[in-house]
């Protein structure tokens, strides 16, 4: 008989652990975002279609539009109500998530899970011009850090990877773009390409597609985003249509970042102003707006639809530009729940038809050209809008059909981004991310200290390399010394010594996670090395 050696044995209980965290706990949390985020799809959609429906028996006289501004007025309450009760179902869901992923906020995932379905879906049938994709991608965040505490104490280390798993599944699910949903995790919600997070976000992706597939195709709808045909494949001749098309996206996306600037501004002077009555003025202003034109409310899903048919006349291009701007912006900044993923390509898909349409009437190119162009605008747009331009490509080739196009798709996206690094802009999702936690950090004190911890006997970190370790937000890790007194670079293992920089504000949530990463420590030796510290500066 075969005997085992206490190596075998723990070979053996760190290759089930490393399954149990690479692929059970992310597979996992990918199905139930699957499942969660393809029936929230379904009805809301069915809800838009019943506000659009709303809106149009509602202006038909006065007292139909008296009546419309009453339930708008009625259903704030009632959002205000669950923001309150939540204040993490607040704005835009993906900076929201990502906020989370990278360790700067904290949320309570049950309750959020409930409090941004109910409140996202309020959003829908009052026509704020707010995406799903957003509110997909904070639930999926939800379900994801759901599952890591379920699985036990031992294995809390692994939230934030399990909550990157999730976050990836619904963005895939609610854009019907897995791969993209894969490098939204590496390029947007971590900037960072490691084992962990490939493993994690691809094993929940592919869960969480996949089980959204099935479940689409039983209810007889489709996962895809958005339908179109076969476009004209550009001439190497052609390659400054692209430059055109980046340069038309990255002065569009200043002209947005602009106005955000200016509204955050405005918003800050309203400070005294009650948060239930600017909710109310929300609701109402977008009912009254949606009676003028059903373009200028809605996820705007239906506006690129008829963007990509070429029915929208020029200056309603910029009509619908203008209006969703103010409206998008000043709902995201105020609180409403929603996503600015949609509106972000509605504003790609704008700016470029604008352009293209120009360039088309000028005779320097036939109409069959157009849809491509627009492909190309869009991707450009997305890429300097969030600053991940490996993302825009992918997702443009996933969802729009651009891989006949994917060399000028490439050199758009870069043309864009150029001119937004440029300009010194950061991406919207940073702009929301620091609003969001500046509100967060306000009359708090940052404290500023070095502690030195020890990795112990089987501790998460054992054996994984640290920068490939997702550390506390605050944490910035100075050196490593192994026990045999070196300092070289390698994978961290049992008694190595990390010095570390840390700057908090919240310094018990920081040696929770330095726990959970390196094995339950002596936290009054900890605190004291902290103390002392402070007390030295």
């Amino acid at each position: 008989m075969y005997n085992f050696t206490d190596n075998t044995v723990r070979k053996l209980k760190n290759a089930v652990s490393f399954a149990f965290s690479t692929l059970f706990l992310p597979a996992l949390a990918g199905a139930f975002t699957g499942v969660w985020v393809c029936i929230y799809k379904v009805i809301s959609n069915i809800i838009i279609k019943k506000s659009h429906e709303i809106y149009i028996f509602a202006e038909k006289n006065l007292l139909n539009i008296t009546l419309a501004c009453a339930i708008a007025a009625l259903l704030a309450l009632i959002t205000v109500y669950i923001l309150k009760r939540s204040p993490s179902a607040k704005g835009g869901g993906i900076p929201t998530a990502i906020a989370a992923l990278r360790g700067f906020i904290s949320i309570k995932w049950f309750r959020d899970l409930i409090c941004v379905l109910f409140s996202s879906l309020i959003t829908y049938f009052v026509g704020v011009p707010l995406g799903n994709e957003g509110p997909s991608v904070q639930m999926g965040s939800c379900i994801g850090m759901g599952c890591a505490e379920m699985s036990g104490k031992k294995h809390k280390a692994l939230k934030r990877y399990i909550m990157t798993g999730g976050a990836s599944a619904g963005f895939a699910v609610a854009t019907g773009a897995p791969v993209s949903g894969i490098f939204f995790a590496l390029e947007e919600a971590h900037r960072r390409f490691t084992p962990m997070i490939v493993l994690s976000s691809s094993v929940s992706v592919v869960s969480g597609f996949f089980i959204a597939s099935a479940l689409s195709n039983a209810l007889g709808i489709s996962i895809s985003g958005f339908s179109l045909e076969a476009q004209a494949v550009l001439g190497i001749n052609m390659f400054w249509i692209p430059v055109l098309m980046g340069i038309c996206a990255g002065i569009s996306n200043i002209l947005i970042l602009f106005s955000y600037k200016i509204l955050k501004k405005f918003s800050n002077k309203l400070v005294d102003f009650p948060f239930t009555l600017r909710i109310i003025f929300i609701f109402i202003l977008t009912v009254l707006i949606g009676m003028l034109s059903y373009n200028f409310t809605g996820s705007g899903h239906d506006v690129v639809e008829k963007i990509f048919t070429g029915s929208i006349v020029w200056y309603m291009l910029i009509i619908i530009f203008a209006v969703r701007c103010v409206m998008t912006l000043f709902s995201s900044i105020s609180g409403v729940t929603g996503g600015l993923f949609l509106p972000t390509i509605l504003f790609g898909a704008l700016s470029a038809s604008l352009c293209a349409k120009c360039i088309i009437a000028s005779g320097a190119i036939n109409q069959e050209y157009y849809t491509a162009m627009i492909v190309i605008g869009i991707a450009a747009f997305l890429g300097s809008a969030f600053k991940t331009p490996i993302t825009a490509v992918i997702f443009a080739i996933e969802v729009f059909g651009g891989l006949n196009n994917s060399m000028f798709i490439v050199l758009g996206v870069y043309t864009s981004y150029f001119i937004l690094e440029t300009a010194g802009f950061a991406s919207i999702n940073d702009i929301v991310i620091e609003h969001k936690i500046g509100k967060l950090r306000k009359g708090k004190s940052c404290r500023i200290v070095e502690v030195k911890c020890k990795v112990l006997p089987g501790s998460f970190v054992s054996g994984k390399e640290a920068r490939d370790i997702l550390w506390p937000a605050s944490c910035l890790v100075l050196s490593v010394i192994h026990p045999d007194g070196t300092n070289i670079r390698k994978p961290l293992g049992d008694g190595d010594e990390i010095l570390m920089h840390i700057e908090t504000y919240d310094m018990d949530s920081i040696i929770e996670e330095l726990n959970n990463l390196m094995g339950e420590q002596s936290l009054l030796e900890l605190k004291d090395k902290i103390l002392q510290k402070s007390t030295e500066e």
